[in-house]
C-alpha cells in the first residue's frame, strides 16, 4: 500500500464518518466459526516447506508454509533475518521504497491455499494520509493471482472500471470498505480495503488490508511498522473476512507476528484457516 492518493479516505476520516467507530476494540470475524473448523497451530503432526531464500536488505526473507500430514494449511508466512530487518532504520535507501520484493512460495503452499505468491514493500517515510499511515513501515501483500497478473494491473487513470468494479454482498470483506474515486487505487497492486473502524487502529502500529481488482478479492495485507517489530512484540489477530470466496478453498482469519531471539529471525503469518463454502 504506497503512495496512492488517500484523500478521498482522509476527507471520510477527519469528517467523523468513520470516527463514529473509533472506539478501542478487537475487530472479530463475522463468519460463524465452529471450534473444529479452526486448525489447531500445535497440532504436531504437521510438517512445515519452505520457499527460495531472497536477497532482502542486508539479509534475505522466504515464504514458508506449514500444513498437516493431510495437506492442510495450518499457517503460511514471512521469515526476515535480523540483519534485515536491523539495518532498515539506519539505512532507508538500502531497499527502494515503493519496490515490491517478490518470494516465491513452495508448491506445496500453492496447492493447498489460494496464494500465488508474497510481496514486500518496504516504506521508510510511510505514505499518505499524513498522520496516519506516515511512519516507516512493512506492507506484506499475500497474493491470490499470479506475479504476471499483479504486474499487469494498470494504474487508476487508465483503467478505472477495473478498480471499481469491486467484489459485492458475500464476496465483499466484512467490516472493511474500499475509498472511493480510485482513493487507493495502486498500480501492481490494487485497490486497498480499510476497515470501517480505522479510527481504532491509531496510533498505527498493525493493521490489516484487503485488496482486489476486476470484482474480486486478491490480497490480504499486514501492515506493521518497523518499530513495533523491532520491539520484539508478538501477536495474534483475529481479522473479519468475507463470508464467501469464489475459489473453495482455506482462507485464513488471523494474522500474527514474532521474533526467534535464539536465531534473530522475525516472523508475520497467517492462520486459523478456514474452509470455504461454509458447511
Amino acid at each position: 500500500m504506497n503512495h496512492f492518493n488517500l484523500k478521498p479516505l482522509l476527507v471520510l476520516f477527519c469528517g467523523g464518518i468513520m470516527l463514529a467507530s473509533c472506539q478501542k476494540e478487537s475487530l472479530e470475524s463475522s463468519v460463524q466459526i465452529a471450534d473444529d473448523a479452526l486448525l489447531k497451530q500445535s497440532d504436531p503432526k504437521s510438517n512445515t516447506f519452505k520457499g527460495p531464500q531472497v536477497e532482502w536488505g542486508h539479509g534475505y526473507a522466504r515464504s514458508w508454509i506449514t500444513l498437516t500430514h493431510d495437506d492442510v494449511p495450518v499457517e503460511i508466512g514471512i521469515e526476515i533475518t535480523g540483519d534485515a530487518i536491523n539495518t532498515l532504520g539506519s539505512h532507508p535507501d538500502a531497499i527502494e521504497d515503493h519496490h515490491t520484493t517478490v518470494l516465491p512460495l513452495h508448491q506445496k503452499a500453492i496447492a493447498a491455499t489460494a496464494f500465488e505468491h508474497i510481496g514486500i514493500n518496504w516504506n521508510p517515510g510511510g505514505h499518505p494520509p499524513p498522520g496516519v499511515f506516515t511512519v516507516p513501515h512493512f506492507d506484506f501483500h499475500f497474493y491470490m493471482i499470479s506475479n504476471e497478473e499483479r504486474m499487469a494491473i494498470p494504474t487508476y487513470a487508465e483503467d478505472p472500471t477495473g478498480f471499481d468494479n469491486e467484489p459485492v454482498g458475500d464476496y465483499a470483506p466484512q467490516q472493511y470498505f474500499n475509498p472511493p474515486f480510485g482513493g487507493t487505487a495502486e498500480p501492481e497492486m490494487g485497490s486497498h480495503w480499510v476497515p470501517v473502524n480505522l479510527g481504532a487502529f491509531l496510533p498505527f502500529t498493525k493493521i490489516m488490508i484487503y485488496g482486489s481488482y476486476a470484482g474480486k478479492v486478491h490480497f490480504i495485507e499486514p501492515m506493521i511498522t518497523l518499530a513495533y517489530i523491532t520491539a520484539n512484540n508478538s501477536m495474534n489477530n483475529v481479522f473479519p473476512t468475507p463470508l464467501a470466496y469464489p475459489e473453495p478453498g482455506y482462507y485464513p482469519s488471523a494474522y500474527n507476528m514474532w521474533h526467534d531471539e535464539k536465531h534473530d529471525r522475525y516472523y508475520v503469518s497467517l492462520s486459523n484457516f478456514i474452509k470455504f463454502p461454509l458447511e
